[in-house]
């Protein structure tokens, strides 16, 4: 026997078996209830005691569905089916005996002896997986109702592949966004803040789709049974913020433009209300619903860094503008301390006219008073400069 040849998109008709998961028979064998019922109205309808719907792969030729035959599989170069994924119309054998393509086939000469074949290929998006078919152990050939039928039950078949591949794609999203959520779980419990999801449906109620497991830290606990909505949260902030924030997500909504603003929460166990950074950027959905994603951190550190910035600043002008009066200052009262002391010695060392016990006193107290004076004033200098 010949073997048969092999279709021009033998490689993509491969991968689209693999995506499927049919690439080899199932061990144990799986039963499909839709497809044994096709078959068996295939046998039924057309007068054929044996049907099956085969799934030729790469090596091997194997059955999805049978009637009337125990076999599950055989090679590929020796099945009917082989040839029948050839073409896309119905491939018929009348006398299989009498065709040297078959006549030495191991399903004609060994246990199953089948002597008529006719087959439908069975088609997904133009590439041939299997086919539909109906044997008989005796000559025979189709009627053009019987063939009509045939390709009825095809069209079945093909749909029952297509929602094959339906169900498999939406299998591998499914987790695919578990996987994303998942991750994003993981990442939300690393985020030292919050993350959260606001949907927004039009003429419905806004819902918080989402939080992450910070909340409580940013928020504090919630009461018992209360929900983790937007009002209960909203009562968490300082009513001297609460205003400015509600205005904020107002103009951020109105012009779908991501907001982002610092306000104050009142936490039951603290003291002293927190500060909080919050922002969040809109997506609108296909629904015309709007999410919000968001984040919101605990910023008290960097506010107080901020407190302290800016008092050091502060001081450093401060200390900037007290050095500047002082070396004023100094400059000024140096100049007449100067005066004052060099007349002082000018008139202590006047031998012309030579001054009396009392004057010299009076004049050494006014040249002492200006020298403790000028001692004075360079040492607020020496204080400034350390």
């Amino acid at each position: 026997m010949k073997a048969a040849e092999i279709p021009l998109q033998e490689a993509q008709r491969l991968q689209c078996l693999a995506e499927l998961g049919l690439s080899e028979p199932p061990d144990p064998p799986e039963a499909d209830a839709v497809l044994d019922g096709l078959v068996r109205c295939a046998a039924h309808l057309l007068g054929f005691p044996i049907a099956f719907i085969s799934i030729v792969g790469e090596r091997r030729m194997w059955f999805k569905a049978r009637y009337g035959t125990e076999a599950v599989a055989g090679d590929r170069d020796t099945s009917f089916c082989a040839r029948a994924i050839q073409g896309s119309t119905l491939f018929e054998v009348t006398d299989a005996q009498a065709d040297p393509s078959f006549a030495d086939s191991p399903w004609v000469v060994g246990d199953i002896r089948l002597r008529a074949y006719a087959g439908l290929p069975i088609r997904l998006d133009g590439l041939t997986l299997g086919a539909l078919c109906v044997a008989d152990t005796v000559p025979r050939r189709l009627d053009p109702v019987q063939a009509t039928l045939l390709a009825d039950i095809a069209q079945a078949v093909d749909a029952w592949f297509s929602h094959r591949r339906e169900h498999v794609e939406l299998r591998a999203s499914r987790a695919d966004l578990q996987d994303r959520a998942e991750l994003l779980l993981s990442l939300s419990r690393e985020t030292p803040g919050m993350l959260f999801q606001y949907r927004r449906t039009p003429g419905q109620r806004g819902r918080i789709s989402f939080l992450s497991s910070r909340t409580e830290l940013i928020f504090g606990a919630l009461a018992p049974l209360q929900t983790p909505s937007l009002r209960a949260f909203l009562e968490r902030c300082h009513p001297d913020d609460l205003r400015g924030l509600l205005r904020c997500m107002a103009d951020a909504a109105a012009a779908h433009q991501p907001w982002q603003h610092l306000f104050r929460v009142c936490l039951p166990d603290s003291a002293q209300p927190g500060w909080r950074s919050a922002h969040a950027s809109p997506s609108r959905l296909a629904d015309g619903s709007v999410l919000w994603h968001g984040f919101i951190a605990d910023v008290d550190e960097h506010v107080e860094v901020e407190r302290l910035r800016r008092d050091k600043l502060a001081a450093e002008r401060a200390s900037a503008e007290k050095s500047a009066f002082l070396s004023r200052a100094s400059h000024e009262l140096r100049t007449p301390l100067n005066a004052v002391l060099g007349f002082s010695q000018l008139l202590l060392m006047t031998e012309a006219e030579p001054l009396t016990a009392r004057q010299r006193e009076r004049i050494e107290w006014v040249l002492s008073s200006a020298q403790r004076l000028h001692q004075l004033v360079d040492g607020l200098l020496d204080l400034d400069r350390a």
